[in-house]
């Protein structure tokens, strides 16, 4: 029975494999510039991300949270309601709104992930049929998806594009959004083909606008779609994360050791809600070694992403 996106890990990679990570990826994650970011939680610990917004331990909370039941009886009956608990809060209304939503009684599901995410407010992704097909325990039918939703309330409709990928048995998510659907406007991608090509083989299916999305979606900030919003160049986890804080807090005095379950970008699932008071990106991380704890992001085209909330289980065990 799979317990969630991706067997539980304990740890991070080991340092002597850091070299080698980018071996590991399956699919469309095959392309050095994001294994060199996902090949490591660690890459929170090296250097202070440039923010102007709250990081995770400007707003987290010690929260109490009791003993429950195991993983596997959770998975086996419809989630709960009043499930939840806000562990840090920015924006009140915002985070007040989310916490109703998801305390109301979720699904019965075979993945974790699922099973923490689901409500009648999450928007569900259309796979592009010209995308990689994703093993069955992932829970995505292809490698990449999208929704159609107008993210900032300007009446305009942006695209969200979600790509999966596997690293090391983990599976793990990545966002890009767009003004323009750009698996429509081929002529958009076409000259990054010879690159994709280069770089991904017959594998990259070069050829057709989802392999190119996914081929874009894997490059440096630097280098990605000008079309792009800010907020998702990079891992919006990551930046929430990026400070020496919320490294300590996150590792405690280990630093090879996570301590706490939050989603980074080796091992989050993302999750859209559209919510009265605006759309707004939930990372859930897959692993299950401790709490999970939910980041609640509102995304901006011209700034950095803003992290909201944190919300994690009233009782959880292992």
């Amino acid at each position: 029975m799979f317990i969630g996106f991706g067997r539980s890990r304990l740890t991070a990679p080991p340092r002597r494999l850091l070299p080698l990570m980018g071996l590991v990826f399956f699919l469309p994650f095959s392309g050095a510039p994001f294994a060199a970011e996902a090949g490591l939680d660690k890459a929170l610990i090296t250097e202070e991300v440039p923010h102007k917004n709250a990081f995770y331990s400007d707003i987290r909370k010690a929260v109490l949270v009791k003993g429950g039941a195991k993983i596997k009886t959770l998975l086996s009956t419809k989630r709960p309601a009043g499930f939840y608990q806000l562990a840090g809060v920015r924006d009140e209304a915002l985070c007040a709104e989310f916490l109703e939503d998801m305390n109301k009684e979720g699904v019965s599901a075979g993945n974790l992930f699922e099973w923490l995410s689901s409500s009648s407010r999450r928007l569900a992704f259309q796979p592009l049929e010209e995308s990689m097909v994703m093993p069955e325990w992932t829970g995505v039918e292809r490698a990449l998806e999208y929704v159609s939703i107008d993210v900032d309330g300007d009446g305009s409709i942006e695209q969200t594009y979600r790509r999966t990928g596997i690293i090391q048995e983990h599976g793990t998510q990545q966002l890009m959004i767009t003004d323009e659907a750009l698996h429509e406007r081929p002529d958009k991608l076409l000259p990054y083909g010879p690159d994709c090509l280069k770089w991904q083989g017959k594998r990259g299916r070069c050829g057709t606008a989802a392999g190119l999305i996914q081929h874009v979606m894997n490059l440096p900030a630097n280098s990605r779609l000008a079309e792009e919003w800010v907020s998702t160049r990079q891992d919006p986890s990551s930046q929430a994360m990026g400070d020496a804080t919320s490294t300590q807090e996150i590792y405690g005095r280990q630093r090879g050791r996570l301590v706490r379950n939050v989603g980074s970008s080796f091992s989050t699932y993302w999750a859209v809600y559209s919510l009265p008071k605006g759309v707004v990106f939930v990372s859930v991380p897959t692993r299950t070694f401790a709490p999970p704890e939910l980041l609640v992001f509102s995304m901006h085209r011209n700034g950095p992403p803003e992290l909201q909330c944190t919300v994690m289980p009233v009782a959880w065990e292992k």
